[in-house]
C-alpha cells in the first residue's frame, strides 16, 4: 500500500511561480520602423531580440521545517533563412531545514531525533538544440529539448510516458515546469495545414534528476532466513533510446492526436525481486530502475466559445507485485513464467476527462481521473497456477478522483489572480490556496497555503532514505506551509 501510494505520487509534479516561457522568450508588441529612419542597432536592442531569462526565488516554513529555493534561467536564441538555435541553462537550488526521527525498524522506537539540512542543485542546459526547415511542411529538431504531449492543461495521462523533473519553486499549474528535458531528434512533417505528423528519437537514457542519487547499494542484506541481493538497472549501449510517434489533427471544431510511445518506465523506477536459488536460504536479487516500456494514447478537445472539453487516456506496461511468502508452488510459478521475478506484466489504463475554461475576469480547470490496472494475456498460465492457490487477484487502482482549479484575475490584463486548488495535479496533490500578482511587467510576486504534497519534497524523501540499513527516518517536512516568492523577468 505504501508503495501504491508512492507511485501516485509520482504522477505529480510542480512550481508556484514559475511562468510559461516559450522558447523565444517574453514577446514584445510589434514596433514599426520606417525603413528610411537612420535606424542603429544597439546591444539594449539584441538582447531583448535574442536573450530572455528569469531570476526567481522562494521561501516557505512550517512548524517543523522551512526552505529556500532559487532558480536563475538565461536562454537565447537566433534564426538564420532556414535554421533557428536556442540554448537555455538553468540553476536550481532547493535546501530544507527540516526536523527528523530515526527510527529502528525491528523495534519502531526512535532511536534519534534532531534537525537536518537536506540540500539539492543543479546546474545544466534546459533547452541547447538547433531546428532545421529543409523544404515546405517539415521541420527537423535535434539537441536537448522540453516535449510536452496532451490536451489537458494541468496534468495529461499523455504526458506521463514522458519523464518527470524536479521544480524546486512550488505549486505550478503549468505542466512544462515539471517535464524534464532530453537529448531529441524529432522530425514533424505537416502534409496539411491542420495536420502534423511527428517522430521522436530518443538515443540515450537520461536518468531524472528525482532518482538519480537514490543509492541502496549493491551487497545483500539478511530477513528472517532469506538473503536479499540489490543491484540498480539502467539502460545502456544499443539497448537505452526510445522513441515516439504523434499524429494529430487541428479543426476548428476540435483537437484530436493518437501517440505511440516504446520506451522505459520513465516516471519512477521500478521495484522488482528475482528469485535466484535455494542454499540454505531463499536467496533473492533486489533490482531497482527503468525496464522496456510501450505505451499508447488518445486525446480530443472540443472547444465551447472560452472553455474546452477534453478527454484523454493511456494505456501502458506496468508491474504487479506478488506476495509469495516463501509458498514454493508460488516460487515455482514465478520461475517457470516469469524467469524468477515476483513483478508480473500487466497493463495500466490511465484516464481523465475535463474542462478547461478562461474567461475575461475567472478561469477554471474542473478534471476527473482514474487509474486502473488489468492483465496482460501473455501471464495467463502464471495467474491460473496463482488464482488455483490464492484466488482471484485483485489490483489495487485508484477511483474516479475529481481535480478543481477556479480563480479570478485582477485585472483585464490578466497580469495578477487569486484562487484555489483542490486535488490531484502534475506536480502535487492536496489543497493549495494562492494569490499572485506583478509590481511591474518584470517583478512578480506570490504567496501560497499549501495542504498537500509536492513534487520537490517527494525527490528530498527519495534521494535521503535509509533502506536496507535497518532504519527508517521520518523527516518532518510533509506537513502545511505557507509559501512566498518573487520573480523577476530579464
Amino acid at each position: 500500500m505504501i508503495r501504491f501510494f508512492i507511485v501516485l505520487l509520482c504522477l505529480i509534479p510542480m512550481g508556484l511561480f514559475a511562468q510559461l516561457d516559450d522558447d523565444w522568450g517574453d514577446i514584445e508588441a510589434v514596433e514599426l520602423v520606417d525603413s528610411a529612419s537612420n535606424y542603429s542597432p544597439t546591444l539594449s536592442n539584441y538582447w531583448d531580440e535574442h536573450f530572455y531569462g528569469s531570476v526567481s526565488g522562494m521561501f516557505s516554513f512550517s512548524m517543523n521545517h522551512s526552505r529556500r529555493a532559487a532558480e536563475f534561467k538565461l536562454g537565447y536564441n537566433e534564426r538564420w533563412n532556414q535554421f533557428k538555435v536556442v540554448l537555455e541553462g538553468a540553476f536550481r537550488q532547493n535546501t530544507i531545514y527540516t526536523k527528523y526521527e530515526i527510527i529502528s525498524n525491528s523495534t519502531d522506537q526512535v532511536i534519534e531525533s534532531g534537525d537536518i539540512e537536506l540540500p539539492y542543485q543543479s546546474l545544466a542546459f534546459r533547452q541547447a538544440y538547433i531546428d532545421v526547415y529543409p523544404i515546405k511542411g517539415v521541420t527537423i529538431s535535434a539537441g536537448k529539448q522540453t516535449i510536452v504531449w496532451g490536451q489537458l492543461d494541468i496534468f495529461s495521462p499523455v504526458d506521463f510516458l514522458l519523464p518527470l523533473d524536479i521544480n524546486p519553486m512550488g505549486f505550478s499549474l503549468v505542466k512544462a515546469d515539471n517535464r524534464m528535458p532530453q537529448t531529441t531528434v524529432k522530425v514533424s512533417y505537416y502534409p496539411l495545414s491542420n495536420v502534423e505528423f511527428s517522430g521522436y528519437l530518443f538515443p540515450m537514457y537520461e536518468e531524472s534528476g528525482l532518482f538519480k542519487n537514490i543509492d541502496m547499494g549493491d551487497n545483500y542484506t539478511e530477513y528472517n532466513g532469506v538473503k536479499y541481493y540489490t543491484q540498480k538497472m539502467l539502460p545502456s549501449g544499443d539497448q537505452q533510446s526510445s522513441s515516439a510517434a504523434r499524429a494529430t489533427w487541428y479543426a476548428s471544431f476540435m483537437t484530436a492526436a493518437v501517440t505511440y510511445y516504446n520506451g522505459f518506465n520513465n516516471v519512477f523506477p521500478v521495484f522488482r525481486e528475482k528469485y535466484l536459488g535455494f542454499d540454505n536460504y531463499h536467496q533473492f536479487q533486489t533490482e531497482y530502475g527503468y525496464y522496456p516500456k510501450k505505451g499508447v494514447g488518445a486525446e480530443l478537445s472540443i472547444p465551447l466559445g472560452k472553455m474546452s472539453i477534453k478527454g484523454e487516456v493511456a494505456v501502458s506496461d506496468d508491474f504487479a507485485t506478488i506476495s509469495h511468502e516463501g509458498n514454493q508452488q508460488m516460487i515455482d510459478a514465478l520461475v517457470n513464467y516469469n524467469n524468477g521475478y515476483g513483478s508480473i506484466p500487466v497493463y495500466q489504463a490511465f484516464y481523465a476527462v475535463g474542462i478547461d475554461a478562461d474567461f475575461d475576469h475567472w478561469f477554471y480547470n474542473l478534471y476527473l481521473m482514474s487509474i486502473i490496472y488489468f492483465k496482460n494475456p501473455a501471464m495467463n498460465d502464471f495467474w491460473g497456477v496463482y488464482e488455483s492457490l490464492n484466488g482471484a487477484y485483485e489490483f489495487p487502482s485508484i477511483p474516479v478522483f475529481p481535480t478543481l482549479n477556479v480563480g479570478s484575475y485582477f485585472s483585464e490584463e490578466k497580469k495578477g489572480a487569486y484562487g484555489v486548488a483542490l486535488g490531484y495535479f502534475t506536480g502535487g496533490l492536496g489543497m493549495f490556496l494562492y494569490l499572485s500578482n506583478q509590481f511591474n511587467e518584470s517583478l512578480a510576486w506570490g504567496l501560497s497555503a499549501d495542504f498537500g504534497f509536492n513534487f520537490s519534497d517527494f525527490s528530498m524523501l527519495m534521494n535521503n532514505s535509509n533502506d536496507g540499513s535497518g532504519v527508517s527516518t521520518n523527516y518532518k517536512f510533509f506537513e502545511p506551509k505557507l509559501t512566498m516568492g518573487l520573480g523577476y523577468s530579464i
